[in-house]
């Protein structure tokens, strides 16, 4: 069966024009929706590992966040100022 656009609980990314839902947290992404607002196709992560491509920059304090960035050879095309997916350059 087809997949039904639908709302996207977890926020939107564009890719190629078309809105993607964004995978739930604990997921990666597997392959990127081919029709608008369509969740793409996600994966559980492994333990102790968090979205592909991406690697820490700045650890975790009491007050911050921890601050990730694209691993070499990679860039962000998620279209935030937070960056939640990289694609190969």
């Amino acid at each position: 069966p087809l997949a039904r656009p639908c709302t996207c609980l977890d926020g939107t990314y564009k890719y190629e024009g078309r809105q993607c839902c964004l995978c739930s947290a604990g997921q990666r992404l597997v392959e990127h929706c081919t029709e608008n607002l369509q969740k793409a196709k996600c994966e559980l992560c492994q333990a102790g590992t968090y979205t592909t491509n991406l690697e820490e920059e700045e650890g975790c304090t009491p007050a911050t966040n921890r601050k990730c960035r694209c691993q070499q050879g990679h860039y962000c095309i998620s279209g935030r100022e937070i960056c939640i997916l990289c694609h190969p350059c």
